[in-house]
């Protein structure tokens, strides 16, 4: 598709030349019980040029933590698109693309959806989804509106690049 296949673009390089970055991510409590570890982190990418907004991660009950961690990364994400005139949001992840989806709806920012694979494929295969269930004809449905959206896509594989294209009916975004 239109994005690259491979390891994307490093944020690290886009801020070195000059681009101003932000990445917002969600950290497990665990992580975030060393302050010592996570201050050391934000300086060092201050020092290239990143800005980081950790935010901490709630894993259960998994839909209703699912949808707060959405509804906060979303609320978060979209002050910094009207304080700072963000032009491009980078998800990788489903529930990251939720958000940037959203995000992109409401101030207008470029899409990036990076997937690692194919999420509800990799659960219902693992066992943890049946195949059949809600979760997974959601996350399917979930999907599916992301490649669509996306203004680029990035994929690991070119087999997952040929899967996504046929997918969207030849269509790469």
């Amino acid at each position: 598709c239109g994005g690259s296949v491979g390891r994307p673009h490093n944020g690290r390089g886009l801020a070195a030349r000059g681009e101003r970055m932000a990445l917002l991510s969600f950290e497990k409590r665990a992580d975030r019980a060393h302050p010592g570890r996570e201050a050391a982190l934000r300086d060092e990418l201050k020092a290239q040029g990143i800005r980081w907004i950790a935010l901490t991660y709630h894993r259960r009950p998994a839909l209703v933590a699912t949808a707060w961690d959405v509804a906060l990364g979303t609320a978060r994400a979209w002050g910094l698109c009207r304080r700072e005139g963000i032009r491009v949001i980078h998800a990788r992840s489903e529930v990251a693309g939720l958000m940037a989806w959203l995000l992109n709806r409401a101030c207008g920012a470029r899409f990036l959806f990076d997937m690692r694979g194919f999420w509800a494929d990799e659960r219902a295969e693992g066992g943890a989804w049946p195949a059949t269930g809600l979760r997974y004809r959601t996350a399917k449905r979930l999907e599916r509106l992301l490649l669509e959206a996306a203004d680029e896509v990035v994929t690991l594989t070119e087999q997952a690049r040929t899967t996504v294209a046929s997918w969207l009916g030849g269509r790469c975004p």
